[in-house]
């Protein structure tokens, strides 16, 4: 793990330079063909790695097995949730037919499966390309509710406001489909700048589990400090509706709830800065006993860190849209006073 970690930050510290090639490869495709390789170009370019450098992981079909409290009673399964992270669609290209591939296995899988739910971390599509748009269009075509969380990419295409427009239906659709579905207020106003954010803050039950959506992408452009996460600690932003979503947690089940972010939750580059974690884990600590896990994207590779200051783990999914398309499978047994999850890591074949 330390390596890859390493490797992330050799990766982020190329970023800031490629910031603009997204908008320069829009601006000089003159065809419908070019300007599809362009973005997917382009999309390589806003993570700072070539497409000719990326490499699959080495984990497929792997499984991570349920961490069972030994003092309760055996557990049985009550669902299954999917996470997909960085689709990076930005035109009818691979990273749309990627998508769609993921699309396609999961409704072909969900019934046997028991896949009942898919979160969608961020970094999703952007660009003049119409890439947002076509990725909700693949997202559409879910058998099962689907939930979309903004990414750093989407601020760092000029997207941010765009994700709102596109999604916003789909998240009023979601209120009719999902037990207690809400999201924050938005857009709302940084008082220090009197800049205007479009937060993605969602939670919601789903068989007996609380999960809390939490966007913690930083709002700058063109710097590496936009691969970081940030706590928006003002009014409306997302440091407050952490804060207010543990707080209201009250009595429930032990492990019954799922934080899930584009950036991960911990201390590291892409990540937080310790000053920052550390008022995450003041939030969290007083619940431990109740938070299972926290789900992120971000890195392009898979990750797990137990973070002990908390009680919960973290887990970091590969993207679908470099190496082999990853969906990450998470198998819910409980037995009334607790729960437990079972991971399986899939590849799914492409194209």
């Amino acid at each position: 793990m330390r390596m890859r970690a390493v490797a992330f930050l050799v990766l982020c510290t190329a970023c800031a330079a490629a910031k603009e090639a997204p908008r320069a490869a829009w601006a000089d495709a003159s065809s419908t063909d070019s300007v599809d390789a362009a973005l997917e170009d382009a999309a390589f370019a806003a993570d700072g790695v070539a497409a000719t450098d990326v490499q699959a992981t080495d984990v497929s079909a792997d499984s991570v097995p349920a961490d069972v409290p030994a003092d309760v009673s055996p557990m049985h399964p009550q669902f299954s949730f999917a996470i997909i992270t960085d689709t990076h669609v930005v035109g009818k290209s691979a990273s749309f037919s990627r998508l769609q591939k993921v699309v396609a296995w999961i409704n072909a899988e969900r019934q046997a499966r028991g896949i009942e739910l898919v979160l969608v971390l961020g970094d999703i599509g952007w660009g003049t390309g119409g890439g947002l748009t076509l990725a909700r269009n693949a997202l559409d075509k879910l058998a099962i509710p689907y939930v979309p969380i903004l990414g750093d990419n989407e601020v760092h295409g000029g997207s941010e406001q765009a994700f709102d427009a596109v999604f916003e239906p789909h998240y009023a659709t979601l209120t009719t489909q999902i037990e207690g579905f809400e999201r924050a207020p938005t857009p709302t106003t940084d008082p220090a700048d009197a800049k205007k954010s479009w937060f993605q803050n969602v939670a919601f039950e789903h068989g007996g589990v609380r999960f809390v959506g939490l966007d913690w992408a930083a709002r700058v452009e063109g710097t590496i400090a936009g691969e970081q996460g940030d706590l928006h600690d003002y009014p409306g932003a997302t440091f407050p509706w952490l804060v207010k979503q543990m707080a209201g947690l009250g009595p429930r089940a032990a492990e019954s709830v799922v934080l899930f972010s584009h950036i991960p939750m911990h201390e590291s580059p892409g990540g937080f800065l310790k000053a920052e974690w550390l008022a995450i884990a003041g939030v969290l600590a007083p619940v431990g006993q109740l938070v299972s896990a926290t789900f992120g994207g971000h890195f392009h590779f898979d990750y797990e860190q137990v973070e002990e200051d908390v009680g919960m783990t973290l887990f970091v999914t590969a993207s679908t849209f470099s190496g082999p398309p990853r969906v990450r499978v998470v198998k819910v047994l409980g037995n009334g006073a607790a729960f437990a999850y079972e991971h399986e890591l899939i590849d799914v074949p492409f194209p």
